[in-house]
């Protein structure tokens, strides 16, 4: 690992060395900790290259990291980017369901062994810890490199959003390294009525059994409060986003059956691009459910990483606002 104070940060934060990627990056299972809160997952850094940076925010529950790792990470460390794949405090470490979650045995095993239950510090969470998940890593990283990427899926971009809104106000010296934004079938839409459509789907997903096999973070009314006030604070004050960040969305809506996003309307995206002012939208129509797999649209697997390497590759923007991949 050439940066020194990169290495003495992360041997410093009681890290689990991985055997991730080996022959091209070193990898960690790594804790961060600021006045903010605190952030945990996997870190990859690229044997060659060391100065770019791609933070990566999950949906919710929060398997889009796996997927991330499965679909993509190849690919964008070889491009010479170090790689930060969050996973959400609150997610059960050892369940039935761990696995897609964690993808990590050395941490499972190591949390096994110290009691530890849920990913974080705290005794509890609330997804108010996960609004500023990007805000910790954010405040802990950014300081190492030259140019940061957020990248978010479904959830993601919102918590993107609302971390990178304050850290412009409070850092807006170290916010100016972090260059572009890619939305990936984000919930980024304004909440015209709190028994709507966005904030009526959480509630229902919130209160389901499945998520709470996956992750705990506390009362339902307690989260739709922070989503809702989330929402609102991003529309409100997204003109704090610098005019020399990129924003690009990025949304399944094909043609045919089982392809349009099941889960967030691709609206949402237009209603970000419309309140900033600018942007770019790529409309896929490659995503499709699988019913008998239980896959759909939304995960967006069929994203080839070539695409999304040119996404994170700040040389290349779309050709037009809106444009499609077939």
């Amino acid at each position: 690992m050439k940066n020194q104070r990169l290495h003495n940060l992360i041997e410093n934060s009681n890290a689990i060395s991985l055997k991730d990627n080996k022959k091209i990056a070193d990898s960690f299972w790594i804790t961060f900790q600021s006045k903010s809160g605190a952030v945990e997952g996997k870190i990859h850094i690229p044997h060659e290259g060391e100065d770019k940076l791609v933070i990566f925010e999950p949906g919710f529950p929060g398997g889009g990291s796996g997927y991330f790792e499965e679909l993509f990470l190849r690919k964008v460390l070889e491009s010479g980017h170090s790689v930060f794949l969050i996973r959400h405090v609150g997610t059960i470490i050892n369940g039935k369901h761990s696995d897609g979650y964690i993808v990590c045995k050395e941490k499972q095993r190591v949390a096994k062994e110290q009691g530890q239950e849920v990913i974080g510090v705290k005794k509890t969470h609330t997804m108010a810890d996960w609004l500023v998940e990007p805000k910790v890593a954010l405040e802990t990283l950014t300081p190492f490199f030259k140019t940061v990427v957020l990248v978010g899926h479904s959830f993601g971009p919102l918590a993107n959003f609302s971390s990178f809104l304050d850290f412009v106000k409070e850092k807006p010296k170290l916010a100016k390294r972090v260059k572009r934004f890619i939305s990936m079938a984000g919930t980024l839409g304004v909440v015209r009525d709190p028994k709507g459509q966005i904030l009526s789907q959480w509630r229902e997903y919130l209160d389901k059994d499945w998520s709470k096999e996956r992750v705990l973070i506390g009362k339902t009314s307690d989260n739709i409060k922070f989503l809702h006030d989330t929402y609102k604070k991003i529309h409100k004050e997204v003109s704090t986003l610098p005019e020399d960040v990129d924003f690009i969305a990025i949304h399944p809506w094909g043609d045919r059956e089982n392809t349009t996003d099941e889960l967030v309307h691709i609206v949402e995206s237009l209603e970000m691009i419309t309140s900033l002012g600018r942007g770019y939208l790529i409309v896929d129509k490659t995503e499709h459910g699988d019913k008998k797999t239980g896959g759909i649209a939304h995960d967006m697997k069929n994203l080839k990483p070539a695409v999304f390497q040119k996404l994170v590759d700040l040389k290349w923007l779309p050709k037009e606002q809106i444009t499609t991949i077939k």
